[in-house]
């Protein structure tokens, strides 16, 4: 559901600050077509904006080989075992981009939209 801001509140809030600064993950999976499942897990906020600074050269400018990457740089963030324990390191996300696209592609969308992904696309659309 997309947060638009109120011009004035006229009811209480139902965030707290308690609501913040808990590291605590959310988890989710998507069944392959083979039937093995993918298990991946959410990302902190400064998680995710290191992400996606990834692509951006020294200048702030999109560097079209580092955007290459995201994509198996995001699966290595979030794909995780059944104990919560991520499958990949930050420097493994090359074995990821020379993985069959077919085998990818469905965790990579479904990552997306559990990290928000497709909200922040959905909302720079409108």
């Amino acid at each position: 559901m997309p947060t638009t801001p109120d011009t004035e509140a006229t009811e209480p809030s139902d965030v707290t600050r308690d609501d913040f600064g808990q590291k605590k993950k959310r988890y989710g999976k998507v069944t392959m077509e083979d039937g093995r499942k993918a298990i991946f897990q959410s990302l902190t906020a400064s998680e995710l904006a290191s992400w996606d600074a990834g692509c951006l050269d020294e200048h702030g400018k999109v560097n079209d080989e580092l955007l290459k990457l995201q994509q198996p740089k995001l699966l290595a963030l979030c794909l995780t075992d059944k104990t919560g324990k991520r499958l990949f390191s930050d420097d493994e996300f090359q074995l990821l981009a020379d993985t069959d696209s077919l085998i990818i592609t469905p965790i990579f969308h479904a990552i997306r939209k559990h990290v928000g992904l497709d909200r922040r696309v959905d909302a720079e659309k409108n």
